[in-house]
């Protein structure tokens, strides 16, 4: 396998989703300096872009500029509304008579039955039943296809991954970001270090983007109801004279990516001024090819790696976990930070299962001397984070956090003395039935779930200053 790499990076996650858009309408190209023939495509690239969004109603536009801006709707649906999808859905895929579908459904029919597994679709499009189907015979078309057809009725696991596959795990072009954006949505990237590959590669490059994407983005609860983030960027390297991907690898890479049900709201295209002629050349193919859903929702940033972060923050996404810094490069600590996690929460998973269902991940049994455990995903926006300092006083769920503690407050001063720590601990019981986690860092400066005393001694505290 050849291509080009980072020679310190150990590890990464990412995402083949690149094309560009901008403001106002969803669009503008913002850029310094006069025009080159590099830009032509772009351009090009633009005005079809512009054209998508035109064709929507000034309400679809408003939906996709909320979508931008990280202030747009959940899915919302009713249990009974699912059942009427979920048999219509059946429906479909049997009208299909979809040969892939079912040789699956020989291996192993509980598994493409699931409905967890068939919501995953669902939800991607948004509860379009005819879409949903599609999608999913594509994804299990693309499985077979890269993982052969013995995968069909089950998981893509890390033992499916061959030298190759494991080796582009270091190459710092896939990459899922700690920390999720201001709406509580998975942020992915894929460096443009992807163009340099050869075509003969590009199997690799994805199963590695069906492995981590499918394994650790899809299974969110975030991923289903608000969608996902996606950043393509330009590197140093990746506007290096080298190998080169065929128009006919980038296709397949768009093919593939688009069939992992995931729902991108949001998509953002980094490039540097005066760039790479391939990666602008890469902009059109993306364009060109992916749902017209996404290319509303899609913007494109020209400038320095300072002046595009600063574009990204506008746009809701943080800065403390993104792959690189203000000068462009790479950041290797938080590649390799990422890459132990994520491998971390794979060999959980795979250390024992209940049975085939791709939404368990539940451990029957650790086997002895292995020492791992489920990663802490986030910090989300609605997560309370434990610890001192003024920015984690402003973090949205602690704000909201305060302000339902004061619901509270005459609860908690009337109770005797003895007693206010069993109010304080009840207080945490309901507050995390509402689906909220207590998080704080560990001695490794990674968050972690907080223990009891230490939430109890929060809420006291909290209690404490609100008589003040």
């Amino acid at each position: 396998m050849s291509f080009r790499r980072d020679p310190a990076i150990e590890g990464s996650c990412c995402n083949p989703f690149q094309i560009p858009h901008q403001d106002h309408a969803i669009m503008h190209m913002e850029e310094d300096g006069a025009d080159t023939p590099n830009e032509t495509g772009l351009k090009a690239a633009e005005e079809y872009l512009a054209s998508e969004v035109h064709k929507l109603s000034l309400k679809e536009r408003l939906e996709a500029l909320d979508d931008v801006h990280c202030v747009g709707k959940e899915i919302e649906t009713t249990p009974e509304a699912l059942q009427d999808l979920l048999t219509e859905f059946d429906e479909e895929v049997k009208r299909s008579n979809d040969p892939t579908y079912k040789l699956a459904e020989r291996l192993n029919k509980a598994y493409v039955e699931d409905t967890a597994f068939r919501l995953r679709f669902l939800f991607s499009k948004m509860n379009n039943v005819k879409q949903a189907v599609t999608q999913m015979l594509a994804f299990l078309r693309q499985k077979a296809m890269y993982f052969g057809k013995e995968a069909l009725g089950r998981d893509i696991l890390l033992s499916d991954l061959n030298t190759d596959d494991l080796d582009l795990m270091k190459s710092a072009i896939y990459y899922v970001q700690a920390e999720r954006d201001s709406s509580g949505r998975a942020i992915v990237h894929m460096s443009q270090n992807a163009i340099l590959i050869e075509d003969e590669s590009v199997n690799a490059l994805i199963r590695m983007a069906f492995f981590l994407f499918y394994n650790h983005v899809v299974p969110l609860a975030e991923t289903a109801t608000k969608g996902i983030v996606g950043i393509g960027y330009e590197t140093q390297e990746s506007q290096l004279e080298g190998p080169r991907l065929s128009m006919k690898s980038m296709l397949k890479i768009v093919d593939s990516c688009f069939s992992l049900p995931m729902r991108f709201s949001s998509l953002h295209y980094c490039l540097k001024p005066f760039g790479s002629t391939l990666a602008r050349a890469a902009v059109q193919v993306m364009v060109r090819n992916c749902p017209k859903y996404v290319a509303q929702r899609t913007r494109v940033h020209i400038g320095t790696s300072m002046e595009i972060q600063y574009a990204l923050q506008s746009h809701g996404i943080p800065m403390a976990s993104f792959p690189l810094d203000k000068n462009g490069i790479v950041r290797v600590d938080v590649f390799r930070r990422s890459m132990d996690k994520l491998l971390g929460m794979d060999l959980w998973k795979r250390s024992g299962r209940k049975d085939s269902s791709p939404m368990d991940v539940e451990c029957v049994k650790i086997p002895p001397g292995l020492k791992v455990r489920p990663g802490v995903v986030g910090p989300l926006s609605s997560d309370v984070l434990l610890g001192r300092g003024r920015g984690l006083q402003q973090h949205p769920g602690n704000i909201e956090f305060r302000i339902w503690m004061k619901a509270y407050r005459e609860e908690y001063e009337n109770a005797q003395r003895f007693k206010r720590y069993e109010v304080a601990a009840d207080l945490k019981a309901r507050y995390e039935a509402k689906g909220v986690r207590f998080l704080k860092k560990n001695d490794e400066d990674q968050w972690d779930y907080a223990d009891a005393n230490c939430v109890n001694e929060k809420i006291k505290q909290l209690f404490r200053s609100m008589r003040k």
